[in-house]
Order: C-alpha cells, then sequence, then structure tokens
C-alpha cells in the first residue's frame, strides 16, 4: 500500500484520501464560496482533511485546469497590488451543477457510511473488551 499524507496529520497506510475525485469536489466547493488562485485553494483545502504538504502544487494545477476544460471552472489573469499575475479560479453554472451531483452522492453514502462506523466501533469493542 502506498504512504499517503492524511487527515491524521501524520504519513501513514490509511485510505483517507482515496475517495476517487474528493479534491476535485473539495476544490469546487472552496471556490463557490470565493474565487481564489491555486496556492490560496491548497491552503484551503486543509478543511477537508487534505493537507498541503500532502499535495504537489503542480498537481493541484492539473486538476483546475482540468476542471476549466471540462467546463467546470473558468479563470481570469489577476494583476491587482504587487508581485506577479495570478490566475484566480472561479465556479461555472456547470460547477454548480457537479456540486449538487456531488452533494446527492455523498448524502447516498452517508447512511451507509453510519452503519458501517456502527458496526466497526461494536466490533473493535468486542474485540477489546
Amino acid at each position: 500500500m502506498t504512504e499517503r499524507h492524511c487527515a491524521h496529520g501524520t504519513t501513514c497506510n490509511c485510505e483517507m484520501g482515496r475517495l476517487k475525485g474528493f479534491m476535485e469536489a473539495c476544490s469546487v466547493l472552496l471556490l463557490a464560496d470565493e474565487p481564489a488562485h491555486g496556492y490560496e485553494l491548497l491552503s484551503r483545502l486543509a478543511r477537508f482533511g487534505l493537507q498541503a504538504e500532502g499535495f504537489d502544487a503542480g498537481t493541484l494545477y492539473r486538476i483546475l485546469r482540468r476542471l476549466e476544460g471540462e467546463g467546470i471552472l473558468a479563470s481570469e489573469w489577476r494583476t491587482e497590488g504587487s508581485g506577479a499575475a495570478r490566475r484566480v479560479y472561479r465556479v461555472t453554472p456547470e460547477g454548480l451543477d457537479f456540486l449538487r451531483s456531488w452533494q446527492a452522492a455523498v448524502e447516498g453514502m452517508r447512511s451507509h457510511l453510519s452503519e458501517f462506523l456502527r458496526v466497526c466501533g461494536e466490533i473493535l469493542a468486542r474485540e477489546e473488551g
């Protein structure tokens, strides 16, 4: 199993972060709340257990460019202030549809995940006690 940086704050072998597309969905969600450039978004992803030090900024930028190509995001170059120009991403109407789909999928999984946690807790408590 490949080691990954997960929500535990350490490098481990757990399955956290392997939910396919979760980083994309979280990125779109955060950008729907407030447009941002990639490095700013990278730090905001920690809110969902995606630690900035666990991801290469280049990976995030490739994801953002792909989502833009799919019409989920749009971007523009901003040059105000000092420093280099920054590409700022925002969510499109198609991106809001993408979020609605993710919301429906996660809502559908919620009861299954709750049941998994309940049964897991019972079994582990029984094994430990």
